[in-house]
This record gives C-alpha cells, structure tokens and sequence, in this order.
C-alpha cells in the first residue's frame, strides 16, 4: 500500500465491478486504484512489468461483485 501526498483521482475499486478492474489493468498495463483516503496499490498486467529484483506476487482486490478478484500483479518494492 502506498500513501499520496496530495488527492488524486483513482479508481476506487470496492465500487466497480471484478471485470471492469480488470480490464483496466489489461489495457494499461498498470493502475494505482484508491482503497480509500489517500491510500493506493499498485497492480501490473504482468510480471515483466516488474524490475528484474521486485518479485511479483498475484494481485487479488475486493471488488463491488467479488471479494477476491485477480487483477493481475503486485510488484514487491522493497526501500532501505
């Protein structure tokens, strides 16, 4: 999860439906939909989206029709 520093307007997806997500996403190649406030994640369509030392893990949201929808991927960032 990441935090904004400012509001932005993201896609919030406990409000849109599984296929819409992951359409998003497909057609993209990435977005950053609120969880709410001015928090965030991070979903890839793929894993070669991710650099080559961020592992990728499957992406699963709550979405207005199912509580676990596979969007696609999260990288793994990893900060000193």
């Amino acid at each position: 999860m990441y935090s904004l520093g400012h509001a932005a307007s993201r896609p919030f997806n406990p409000a849109l439906p599984c296929r819409t997500i992951e359409n998003m996403v497909a057609r993209s190649g990435d977005i950053m939909p609120s969880i709410g406030g001015d928090k965030f994640d991070h979903y890839v369509s793929d894993q070669s989206q991710c650099s080559r030392d961020e592992p990728s893990t499957p992406g699963w949201v709550q979405s207005a029709d199912n509580p676990s929808c596979f969007v696609g991927y999260s990288c793994e960032y990893f900060y000193d």
